[in-house]
């Protein structure tokens, strides 16, 4: 489900040029806090906490390395404040006494302890994606240093190759290959500068580790999208989807839009979808049509969130679908809505709702999802199909939706359905509107009758004479 981003806290003051200023003492003084703060978890026999971060006498060092610990370790410092100890660090900045709020500016920094959260928030998040990236680009000059040591023995296997080298050595030496001259070609190259204007809670410091696992195009495609992965499980998902993967989302996202609102911005395709007598549209219709088609840009982004949210777990069966997933929102949308997506977690009920008749599906709606294409089939057989809509029509007016499914579904049932296209195949002449008196033609109120001993078979089992 999708989560709205969270509420912005306090952000640390910046200089003109935007970049973070640094405040006096405050390095310090955290460092002095967290040694303090590990010394007394350790005697109050909470060693446990600091597990984790056991070895690690370095502030930065913990930002870099486990950020998933740094909440804790932050909450544990509140808490504590009062603490001999910790008093000193948590003194307030006008009146010297024991800040009670987190919004109270703390001396000498000036800064409140909120700030003093996302300080670290923005810390450990740049920390740990430049250490990330420094450890990708040392193993790639690494990789270059033995691909070109390989490349000079194989012509070194030769004299020529021999004599060539030696030359080369003297002239311009061994090139030397560097962690610097790869940093460029990272993946998540700049990534902290997309990642950082979304920092705004505590509570994604356990998520630091997975932001590094992004690349940089993938956040440039999502954009702000990328706060509403609130939890772990929703973007261990995400990481796993491309940039192209991201733009196929959005793709989806178009379909569904003009689907629901019965535009398009392809002037070919609103053409196809208007009857050939309404080619020529008065000014209320092209007004209304305007109008939906400003609604697309938002209906579009809205599914496009609730896809990689709600949805993301459809994503691989939509990719597999290739095309025909686009054909399949399209038609279906207009009877499902947003649960056209679901449809796609269930290989079943997707094939069902498929391959039901678009006359069937006008009538039982999303229920199409539960009727099987050979019971759908078999009802196409009724030659009449104003008979097949108003059977299906009093159905629904006498069965609860999860019941009527059941029949369809139902193994002990299929023999009535089936039976179905013989019976009303078999001289009923049917006509829903027909008068009372009209001989031998059936009306609505007759078929109604018949359809008393139908719905008695459907709901015991057994199949009775109609």
């Amino acid at each position: 489900m999708r989560v709205s981003p969270m509420v912005k806290e306090s952000k640390p003051a910046k200089t003109p040029t935007g970049r973070e200023r640094r405040i006096p003492r405050l390095r310090e003084q955290c460092q002095i806090g967290y040694e303090i703060l590990c010394s007394l978890l350790q005697r109050a026999g909470h060693g446990a906490v600091i597990e984790p971060i056991k070895g690690l006498d370095n502030v930065d060092d913990v930002l870099r390395r486990h950020p998933e610990v740094v909440a804790t370790l932050l909450t544990a410092a509140w808490e504590l404040r009062g603490e001999k100890q910790f008093r000193d660090l948590f003194l307030h900045q006008e009146t010297g006494e024991l800040v009670s709020d987190r919004t109270q500016p703390i001396g000498p920094c000036g800064r409140t302890y909120d700030e003093v959260i996302m300080a670290h928030l923005y810390g450990s998040a740049r920390l740990y994606m430049e250490r990330q990236e420094r450890r990708w680009a040392t193993a790639r000059a690494r990789q270059a240093t033995a691909e070109y040591q390989q490349e000079e023995e194989k012509k070194r296997q030769s004299l020529t190759g021999r004599l060539l080298g030696s030359i080369k050595e003297l002239t311009s030496g061994t090139p030397t290959f560097t962690p610097d001259q790869f940093r460029n070609e990272y993946p998540g190259h700049g990534l902290y500068e997309l990642i950082k204007p979304l920092l705004n809670s505590d509570r994604q410091f356990r998520l630091i580790p997975l932001y590094g696992q992004l690349q940089t195009r993938q956040v440039e495609a999502l954009g702000d999208l990328l706060a509403y992965f609130t939890e772990p499980r929703d973007l261990e998902n995400l990481i796993r989807l491309n940039a192209e993967d991201i733009a196929q989302a959005k793709g989806f996202a178009r379909v569904y839009a003009e689907a629901r609102l019965g535009v398009s911005r392809s002037p070919n395709r609103m053409a196809q979808q208007r009857p050939a007598s309404k080619q020529q549209r008065d000014p209320a219709e092209e007004a209304a049509e305007q109008a939906k088609l400003k609604q697309l840009p938002q209906e579009e982004r809205r599914i496009f969130d609730l896809l990689l949210t709600r949805y993301l777990d459809c994503f691989a069966a939509l990719k597999k679908a290739g095309t025909g997933a686009e054909t399949t929102i399209r038609r279906l949308t207009p009877v499902f809505g947003e649960e056209v997506f679901a449809l796609f977690r269930d290989e079943k009920e997707l094939s069902n709702a498929v391959n039901c008749p678009d006359f069937i599906m006008r009538v039982i709606g999303v229920s199409a999802r539960a009727l099987p294409p050979e019971l759908a089939a078999s009802l196409t057989h009724i030659q009449n199909k104003d008979i097949t809509r108003d059977i299906l029509t009093l159905a629904m007016e006498t069965f609860p939706r999860a019941d009527l499914e059941r029949f369809f579904t139902a193994e002990d049932r299929r023999a009535i359905w089936f039976e179905l296209p013989a019976k009303f195949n078999n001289n009923y002449n049917y006509q829903a509107d027909a008068p009372a008196d009209s001989g031998s033609i059936r009306n609505f109120d007759n078929l109604r009758t018949v359809c008393e001993g139908l719905f008695e078979s459907l709901r015991n089992g057994r199949a009775e004479k109609l």
